[in-house]
């Protein structure tokens, strides 16, 4: 393969600094005289290791891509967008991203508010829940799926819907335009969290980045954790799930809401929880078990000590209290989204929810890491892009959450790739692994270039 020469730069690899990066399909060396056969002048960039997204939903990114975009809009330019709006799938009108949070009505949308003839499907931001219209409750009810009467579908119900009018047409162009959307982002592997009947569609795509697939919940797929599906596919975690989203008020807190006498419970018993992980780890697969309130974390710290193999992970690990239950993870792999932090700002989600005592209570990546926890970052695709959370994440509200640059690097890069088992080829910039680098801005931190495997997948110019 043709080599390239990366220089006036910063290359970050390890905790070291070098002036230059030169790489074929591998990185042959850093530093030094070595020049491939082109050499570009990067103008000062920070070159990092291609970032790892250890959470993603890249088919519900695909579908983002593909419809009704709510991330970010007013309630009024919420309505407004869906009173206009066409049927996008399946003979439905399907949103996602609006967060009530960021409104000065902080209130679910409701039925009566979505003006439109055609079934409404509009997903909030966390994905843990939605509200239809009219016509989307009566469709709804005829497919026997039940729906709450403010119009509220939530999580398993959700995921029914979803499952009902999914497109009939080949959903290959649209991952592949998600998969560019996140090279456009410096993300050259993902972990991938689906439900199975999708490794059947993704099994014939020619991807354009790294995938770690993770099926939702007890199926037999064929293969284990770590095993090579095909070009650029693997098989990654088997998906569980303990509780559910603070949004969505099913995440299970010991002390419940503040704004609600909801009463969520823990998915499983502990009896239950256990026999799934032993049944998973004996059938040669690891678990990920999704995790946000403190009653959930400490059921899976608990079931997690009681195992011994694979490399198990507890994903989101959001609210670990009382604080000394930090120092039991030690040495666990947990899988966080510093984009969370959005919901963390006085007057945010969390204070409203849960109260003001919480603001600092979540997301303690800083305190985490002191403690010996392996923590891998990943957005949860709210948004998809690691700057967006790695700037959060330097900038956070309380001292416990904050972490340098340098960390947050690693935390997107070295510790999410062991995460996703994938440290042998990944997530380092070392002679010898894959060359998947990312320039960046050195002003901005905006993304100049991908590399996948030595080879240029996005450029800004």
């Amino acid at each position: 393969m043709f080599s390239k020469t990366l220089e006036n730069c910063t290359v970050l690899s390890g905790g070291e600094e070098y002036d230059s990066i030169t790489f074929d399909e591998n990185i042959i060396s850093l530093g030094g005289k070595e020049k491939g056969n082109q050499v570009l002048d990067m103008n000062g960039a920070v070159i990092v290791p291609g970032f790892v997204d250890s959470h993603m939903h890249l088919y519900s990114t695909a579908l983002k891509l593909m419809t009704q975009d709510l991330d970010g809009l007013s309630r009024r330019e919420v309505l407004l967008k869906l009173t206009g709006a066409k049927p996008n799938q399946n003979g439905w009108v399907v949103s996602r991203g609006w967060d009530e949070s960021l409104w000065k009505k902080q209130e679910f949308l409701t039925p009566d508010e979505i003006s439109n003839g055609n079934p409404v499907l509009a997903i909030r931001v966390d994905g843990h829940m939605a509200v239809l219209n009219k016509k989307g409750i009566m469709e709804s009810i005829g497919l026997g799926l039940h729906v709450e009467s403010d119009g509220v579908i939530k999580e398993g119900e959700l995921d029914k819907l979803m499952s009902r009018i999914k497109p009939s047409s080949d959903i290959n162009e649209a991952i592949m335009r998600a998969e560019e959307y996140c090279l456009s982002q410096g993300i050259t592997s993902i972990s991938d969290i689906e439900t199975p009947d999708l490794l059947a569609d993704y099994r014939k795509m020619q991807h354009k980045l790294r995938i770690v697939f993770n099926p939702i919940g007890l199926h037999r797929m064929g293969f284990n954790t770590g095993d090579l599906v095909s070009e650029n596919l693997y098989m990654g975690h088997v998906k569980l799930f303990a509780d559910g989203s603070v949004g969505a008020r099913t995440a299970v807190m010991s002390d419940g809401y503040r704004d609600s006498d909801a009463s969520p419970s823990l998915v499983y018993s502990d009896s239950q929880l256990e026999a799934l992980y032993s049944e998973i780890i004996s059938s040669g697969n690891d678990v990920m078990t999704h995790a946000i309130g403190d009653v959930a974390i400490d059921q899976v710290i608990r079931t997690t000590k009681k195992f011994d193999k694979g490399r198990l992970k507890i994903e989101h690990n959001e609210f670990v209290l009382p604080l000394r239950t930090e120092m039991e993870e030690k040495g666990m792999v947990v899988s966080m989204q510093p984009n969370f932090l959005r919901w963390s700002f006085k007057g945010g989600m969390y204070e409203r929810r849960l109260g003001s005592g919480y603001i600092g209570l979540n997301n303690r990546f800083g305190s985490l890491l002191k403690n010996g926890v392996k923590v891998a970052f990943g957005s949860d695709s709210m948004p998809v892009g690691p700057m967006y959370g790695i700037n959060l994440a330097m900038k956070p509200p309380t001292s416990g959450q904050k972490i340098s640059f340098d960390q947050a690097i690693k935390c997107y890069t070295e510790n999410s790739a062991y995460a996703l088992h994938l440290e042998g080829i990944t997530g380092m910039l070392e002679p010898g692994k894959k060359s998947d680098i990312v320039a960046l801005d050195r002003n901005d931190l905006s993304v100049l270039k991908t590399y996948f495997e030595g080879v240029e997948k996005y450029s800004s110019h």
